[in-house]
Order: C-alpha cells, then structure tokens, then sequence
C-alpha cells in the first residue's frame, strides 16, 4: 500500500454503472457488434460471457469490479475509490476525472455533476471545469458554393446511432479538476 501523501496528482475516467453488463449496457447496440473478422454479430441472443470473451479479458467479469454494478453498489464503490484517491494525496493535491453523461431509459442522466458532488461529499474542492467538446463546427469558403458549414463530430458510432433514432444529444465531455485543500 502507498504511504498517504505520497502522489501528487491522480487522473482517471470512472467507469458508468452497468456499464460492463451485457444485459445493461445503454448505448451499445449488440446487435452491430463487430464479430473480429470484418463482420457483425448479433450478441443479444447470446449469454453475458460470451460478450465478454468477445470483449476480451480487459475487464473483469467479478461483481466487484464497478463496471459490473448498478445502484448504491456502484456509487458505494465509486465513494471508496475517491476516498483512497483522497488519502493518497497531500494537501494542495490534484485529482481529475474524466467523466460524461449518459443516456438512460431516453432520458440525460447528469453523470458528471453527480461525480463532481460525490468527490466534493468526500473533501474534495473543485478548482476548474473544463468541457471538451466532441463536435466542432466551422465555415469554410468553396469554390461554387460559397461559404458552407461543416460539422466534425468525434462520437462513438453507437452514440451517433442512438442520437440519431431520437437519444438526447451529449456533445461534450467534463475533464472536472479538483484540489484535496
């Protein structure tokens, strides 16, 4: 175990609750998963480990691994992770996290903000909030069509898909910097 004090800044991207569960992943369409060969699978008629054999070995299948779980499970878990985060570092101390809403039952669940308050809750104090957007918009002069308005976005192909059957939009991530006073 580190000694507390001893790490000057931590940085992480918390996983969504559910997030690993096959059963429970909003936003991930399974149905158009690649199948590794250049094709697709249909992984909604199989059962929740062969989606994670299929993911690999990355994650953990244990219900202890937060991705795996839902409820004040996960936010229990997710508490004990800032705590530990917190206890490692000293006073004037750094922890930033990257974080984003997510989409569930058709409705924005404000994500980021809960986190935010959850590491506050802790002893944290948020020193700055940054936005990193994932679509940028800009004009560009043509030749025959005079100024056009072009859009990048820098979204999962799930997302666009789940935005484009009518999801609620999320064009930005929170990088949330936060200081152990």
């Amino acid at each position: 175990a580190l000694p507390s004090g001893s790490i000057a800044t931590v940085l992480s991207s918390p996983p969504y609750e559910g997030c690993l569960d096959a059963k429970n992943s909003d936003g991930i369409d399974w149905k158009k998963c690649s199948d590794g060969k250049g094709g697709t699978r249909d992984f909604t008629k199989e059962p929740g480990q062969a989606v994670r054999k299929h993911m690999g070995t990355r994650y953990s299948p244990a219900p202890e691994n937060i991705g795996n779980q839902n409820g004040d499970t996960f936010w229990s878990a997710a508490r004990l992770i800032i705590e530990q985060c917190y206890q490692l570092l000293p006073p004037g101390g750094h922890a930033c996290w990257v974080t984003k809403d997510f989409v569930r039952a058709k409705q924005r669940v404000p994500f980021s903000d809960d986190w935010l308050r959850l590491c506050e809750a802790v002893g944290f104090r948020l020193a700055c909030r940054h936005q990193a957007m994932l679509v940028k918009t800009w004009e560009e002069a043509t030749l025959f069509e005079g100024t056009v308005t072009k859009t990048k976005e820098r979204k999962s192909f799930f997302r666009r898909l789940a935005e484009k059957k009518g999801s609620p939009r999320i064009d930005h991530e929170d990088v949330l910097c936060l200081v152990k006073p």
